[in-house]
């Protein structure tokens, strides 16, 4: 973990919550891209950058279970 004085490109910028020497700490570990492109490492890259999820409208998610639910009642009604 390094002190804010001690930061350099190549080194993780994730803040770290351990306040026990009295200064903000940082977690210094190496990033995984070249220097000057990303301040994190794979750890703290992770939790920034979570990737978007496509959330399909509630009326589209009614419609694909009521689509479920037609072709459950066609298996059932040929079951019989």
């Amino acid at each position: 973990m390094l002190v804010i004085e001690e930061l350099h490109d190549g080194a993780c910028h994730g803040p770290v919550a351990e306040f026990d020497r009295g200064e903000f700490l940082f977690c210094g570990e190496p990033t995984p891209v070249q220097p000057g492109s990303c301040p994190y490492c794979r750890e703290h890259m992770a939790l920034a950058y979570k990737q978007r999820r496509t959330v399909k409208s509630p009326v589209a998610r009614l419609e694909a279970h009521e689509s479920a639910r037609q072709e459950l009642i066609a298996i059932a009604a040929v079951a019989c």
